[in-house]
């Protein structure tokens, strides 16, 4: 897979990161000149919340669970508490513990999600890494908190709205789990700026100028 990626990183005219922590990743295990990779962040949008799906306070994860996605720490955390999981089921969400707290949607379509995203107590974002983290994004455009792990695309993305925590330490994302009232929570402001700074048509007018200057 590492050659593979390799050679198609070094013959490509040019290399279109969707975050600067992935740029800066490309640069630092493939020693790729900085001039070659472009940062074009993608877009979010938000969606009308319709009836709230699930009656009781829950918590949110959004993704697949490929073992990067530090989920077993998560479920550990939440121990007691409602946890619901949406993603596509595979193999990796067949290996994770079931029990009668944790409920999984399976795959989940936009008016779902809107839903969901906005009646969450909070979105869990446990990863150990990510080169953007979209779901991040879309729960924070619904005025959701997003408690995340520690690392540079949380960062970059969610900046000062982001309840960070140790991805290795679960007794810090129990803490963060059991004072839900203390949150960081974006307010309509914040709102607005995320939807304005990632939205999908910057991101594809973003594309075609590059398009446009790269001689393919």
């Amino acid at each position: 897979y590492r050659v593979i990626v390799e050679i198609g990183l070094h013959r490509a005219s040019h290399i279109i990161s969707v975050s600067h922590a992935t740029k800066e990743e490309i640069m630092d295990h493939f020693a790729l000149d900085e001039r070659k990779i472009s940062v074009i962040h993608e877009g979010v949008r938000q969606l009308k919340a319709g009836k709230r799906l699930i009656e009781e306070p829950y918590l949110l994860y959004v993704g697949n669970a490929y073992p990067h996605k530090n989920l077993e720490v998560f479920l550990q955390a939440a121990q007691g508490k409602r946890v619901v999981l949406v993603g596509k089921e595979d193999l990796f969400y067949k290996r994770l513990p079931r029990s009668e707290n944790i409920t999984f949607i399976g795959q989940a379509n936009d008016d779902e999600l809107a839903s969901l995203y906005a009646y969450a107590t909070a979105l869990v974002f446990p990863s150990l890494m990510e080169g953007f983290g979209l779901p991040a994004l879309e729960a924070a455009a619904h005025g959701t908190p997003v408690i995340c792990s520690d690392i540079p695309a949380f960062h970059e993305i969610l900046g000062p709205l982001g309840n960070y925590f140790n991805p290795h330490d679960v007794s810090a994302l129990r803490e963060l789990l059991s004072h839900p009232q203390k949150l960081k929570k974006p307010s309509l402001s914040d709102r607005q700026t995320i939807l304005a700074k990632y939205n999908w048509r910057s991101m594809a007018e973003q594309t075609l100028s590059l398009y446009n200057k790269i001689s393919l």
